[in-house]
């Protein structure tokens, strides 16, 4: 039963994720001049810890284009030359449409993880996982597919707080594992 319930949930997160290329073909891609990014965690700050600019300059010199990441830049590191970026994508007003089919788990956010090899290349035959410690001390544990470049997974940030995001990845089978806290207002 238990092997069900989890085939049925990926399968449901699944069809929610698809809407997403969608949903941003229909509002004109990556623009995001219309959000508030009030609650992104203030990228700039988020780049200050790593020694990046707001334009995503390391002190290497090596960029990563965002202009085709959906969402809002919350923290972008280097480990070992490679470059990650996370970016948060508030899909509330979507699972409040989809609020009365079965099996749902109440979603708020999907957080995408783009990774950059040391030459740059986007790396995409990747495994990513989340362990999330929400405010309240509980946790979410989550497995990110990969999607559009990067490797995506659905979490509930529904609470104002900081919530510890750590990741582990799987790149060219080099193994990375990055950490951050992201403060939702």
């Amino acid at each position: 039963m238990k092997r069900l319930l989890q085939i049925l949930f990926i399968a449901t997160c699944a069809l929610a994720i698809s809407a997403f290329p969608l949903a941003a073909a229909q509002h004109g891609g990556s623009d995001h001049s219309g959000h508030d990014h009030s609650e992104a965690g203030h990228a700039e700050e988020a780049h200050s810890d790593t020694g990046q600019g707001a334009a995503g300059h390391s002190e290497e010199g090596h960029v990563m284009d965002h202009s085709g990441h959906a969402g809002d830049l919350i923290h972008e590191t280097t480990m070992n030359g490679y470059k990650l970026a996370y970016h948060l994508i508030d899909v509330r007003e979507k699972m409040e449409k989809m609020k009365d089919m079965k099996g749902m788990k109440p979603m708020t956010h999907h957080l995408m993880v783009y990774i950059a090899s040391p030459q740059g290349d986007p790396v995409t035959d990747g495994m990513v996982g989340y362990l999330i410690e929400n405010p309240d001390g509980s946790t979410q544990k989550v497995m990110c597919m990969p999607m559009s470049g990067g490797y995506g997974g659905d979490v509930n940030f529904d609470k104002a707080g900081t919530y510890t995001v750590k990741a582990k990845a799987m790149a060219n089978g080099k193994k990375l594992i990055d950490s951050f806290e992201y403060e939702l207002k």
